[in-house]
């Protein structure tokens, strides 16, 4: 996950500048706040996303961990965006809790169990899928963007696998009516 040289879009340098309205070494940056209402502005509609659920992004936009976002680490979170693979890089930069390039299993789910709902189906994260990139209860291990991103891929269909053992086995037009598929994708 280098950092994109891009240069900065006048349009991405203008953002910042009208939304950055604290100060760290005399330079402007971003609070939690100025990042959300950069991203979101506040006279959208957000009927699918609560508006304030957006600054989960922050702590993927401020790469130094210190509670602000610089000019530097805005351009990079926009050119970020821009990348087909974006959301599994966020979702990597979230879960890497402690920035060191890895996602060990403690900061996995740690950060899995404070963010999923609260009516989300159980997973089994000792099961043989899981296994596979976390290692098993007796050895765990850390996992790089790539194994993390294609952790993410398959997570679905273990979550379906795991909720419904039965479903590997019944045509796709058959949904089981106690299945609620919202609850699972969640």
């Amino acid at each position: 996950m280098s950092s994109s040289s891009s240069p900065p879009s006048s349009r991405a340098v203008a953002i910042f500048r009208k939304h950055a309205s604290g100060q760290l070494d005399g330079e402007p940056h971003m609070t939690t706040d100025d990042f959300v209402a950069a991203i979101a502005p506040p006279n959208e509609d957000y009927h699918k996303i609560a508006r304030e659920s957006y600054a989960v992004l922050f702590s993927a936009a401020d790469r130094s961990q210190k509670g602000l976002v610089s000019i530097q680490d805005w351009i990079y979170f926009e050119n970020l965006l821009k990348k087909p693979d974006a959301e599994y890089q966020i979702a990597f930069r979230l879960f890497d809790t402690d920035g060191n390039g890895v996602v060990d299993y403690d900061e996995f789910i740690r950060y899995y169990n404070q963010n999923k709902s609260d009516n989300s189906f159980p997973f089994d994260w000792n099961a043989p899928w899981a296994s596979l990139y976390c290692g098993n209860k007796n050895r765990r291990h850390a996992m790089t963007y790539d194994q993390f991103a294609q952790m993410l891929r398959g997570l679905q269909g273990e979550r379906v696998r795991q909720v419904h053992p039965l479903s590997l086995f019944l045509p796709f037009s058959i949904t089981p009516p106690s299945l609620n598929f919202s609850e699972l994708l969640i």
